[in-house]
């Protein structure tokens, strides 16, 4: 397989120009109405969902507490995230019909959205962590608000900066049987972009996170901690999901990108990798909508925002799992 001097990666597949047009046409259109159901479903939950959200953390001033600012920051990068979903959707069913600007900003809030995401959520899980293991010596002075603040304005302009990159190497190029948005670069740094995305927007992450919850776990068995003072279960249903929606997406194209690397010539099994990517890679937007179906239905303080019997909770048993460690955040 030839190797291009430039490599172009689209919304939703990674490919060369000689693997542009591999699927047969039924199957295609298929897959192509898939995406665009499954795109226009998410985007409809994520937009409520996390609308809602934002709506009632600006309500009670989510900036008085460490907890609510990074949910604050968590719905805004999923909002961010989600309204390049309806782009994706025309994408899928028409090609690309917005032009070069529109490219390049919907690839910008794509990129912002998805990297700000992992990295506050890692964040908020070593919050939850020094807060539980560390409470007596680190936790009032490590995540004091002015810090997380500090700490949260640099995250989003690291993020900002990889955002801005890939805007400026975004284009609109013309494939044959339609145009499509996807970032020009070399084919080096393409392949070295997605290993650095792989290793430290998930395989990282995963592992700082998979430490805390077990030493926190530990902790917590040791010294029989009192459920007021355990972390919250709702984040860690939203991390549990969101590994689970990119764990599969993740693990295909480093197979793909692998295949693509070193020449691989087994056709049979690239033709299945891009079957299963088209399926796999609309499903794992659905981690934007995690917060929204989580707190909305897990904890009463947002449920009683709802209109008519939406807002009644039985026994009020989930006041206490909002805020993720309550003495900590009344100690602010």
């Amino acid at each position: 397989m030839a190797v291009s001097s430039d490599y172009d990666y689209d919304l939703f597949v990674l490919h060369n120009e000689s693997e542009l047009n591999v699927e047969p046409q039924e199957e295609q259109s298929a897959f192509q109405v898939y995406a665009a159901v499954c795109c226009t479903l998410i985007f409809c939950i994520s937009l409520s969902g996390n609308s809602f959200l934002l709506w009632v953390l600006l309500k009670e001033r989510a900036w008085r507490t460490t907890c609510d600012i990074f949910l604050l920051q968590l719905t805004v990068s999923n909002l961010c995230f989600t309204v390049t979903l309806p782009f994706m959707a025309s994408n899928a069913l028409h090609s690309w019909v917005f032009g070069e600007w529109a490219c390049g900003v919907v690839r910008g809030f794509y990129i912002l959205g998805m990297n700000s995401y992992v990295i506050i959520l890692t964040a908020v899980i070593l919050h939850c962590y020094i807060t539980v293991v560390h409470a007596s010596r680190l936790s009032s002075q490590a995540f004091s608000k002015c810090r997380v603040l500090v700490c949260s304005i640099v995250i989003w302009l690291a993020c900002a900066v990889s955002s801005i990159e890939n805007s400026v190497n975004s284009r609109v190029i013309d494939v044959g049987f339609g145009e499509v948005c996807v970032v020009f670069k070399s084919f080096f740094m393409v392949f070295f972009d997605i290993y650095m995305l792989i290793i430290f927007f998930f395989l990282l992450p995963f592992i700082i996170i998979t430490f805390c919850y077990i030493h926190m776990w530990i902790t917590i068995k040791q010294r029989k901690i009192t459920r007021q003072d355990q972390p919250s279960k709702l984040i860690l249903g939203i991390t549990v999901g969101y590994f689970l929606c990119l764990a599969p997406h993740t693990l295909i194209a480093f197979i793909d990108t692998l295949f693509i690397l070193h020449n691989y010539e087994n056709s049979e099994f690239r033709h299945a990798l891009l079957h299963a990517m088209f399926i796999i890679y609309p499903l794992a937007h659905f981690y934007c909508c995690l917060n929204p179906l989580f707190y909305i239905f897990g904890a009463q303080r947002f449920r009683r925002h709802l209109p008519g019997p939406c807002n009644r909770d039985g026994d009020g048993s989930n006041n206490d799992t909002v805020a993720f460690i309550t003495q900590q955040e009344t100690a602010e």
